[in-house]
């Protein structure tokens, strides 16, 4: 990991404990054990090592999310499914690495314009490949009518929420979210035959 990883890894970790407010760079850099000299050399300021932290999860998330669906006509069930479990697992995957950091993220976008440009940016482009699936499915008669918008949002929000809480889990993550998705899949479905 480089020097900058280092500082944002010892961010994460005493912004945790203390919160942000409390948190001084000094105790970034003793945590980091480095300078505070070092800290100035790749950022401004705590508020500009936030944006970075926002900016490095969004690259992970475009990596993350790099299906393309441009052109395409028609979908299968079969097909859809997958690429249904494949974004969700991802999508889970990214959050769960990087709960800690998200929850920072999302405490701080409160008072933060441009951390919760990122947050609505980051949301936005996992909404916007699965409205893009949802409405392919729709097109290819495998989905009902609904509201895809809000059942995105509210699954999004769910998973955020259940990752990014304190609560420490003691069960099988992937099974819960083939659960999670078994349940929303099959609310949307025309006819549950997959």
């Amino acid at each position: 990991m480089d020097r900058k990883g280092e500082l944002m890894e010892a961010a994460v970790a005493v912004i945790s404990e203390k919160g942000f407010a409390k948190t001084r760079i000094a105790d970034i850099v003793a945590q980091a054990g480095v300078a505070q000299g070092t800290f100035y050399l790749y950022f401004e300021s705590k508020e500009a090592l936030m944006v970075d932290m926002a900016k490095e999860l969004i690259e992970r998330m475009q990596y993350s999310f790099q299906y393309d669906l441009a052109g395409q006509k028609t979908i299968s069930q079969k097909e859809f499914i997958e690429k249904l479990y494949e974004i969700f697992h991802g999508f889970t995957g990214i959050v769960r690495e990087n709960a800690q950091t998200i929850r920072i993220l999302a405490n701080e976008a409160k008072n933060n314009a441009d951390l919760h440009r990122f947050q609505v940016m980051v949301l936005g482009r996992v909404s916007n490949y699965l409205t893009e699936l949802l409405n392919l499915g729709k097109k290819s008669g495998i989905l009902r009518e609904n509201d895809y918008k809000s059942i995105i949002s509210m699954a999004l929000m769910a998973i955020l929420q259940f990752f990014t809480s304190t609560a420490n889990y003691e069960f099988p993550m992937d099974n819960a979210i083939d659960e999670f998705i078994d349940i929303c899949l099959y609310g949307l479905l025309k006819e549950k035959n997959a």
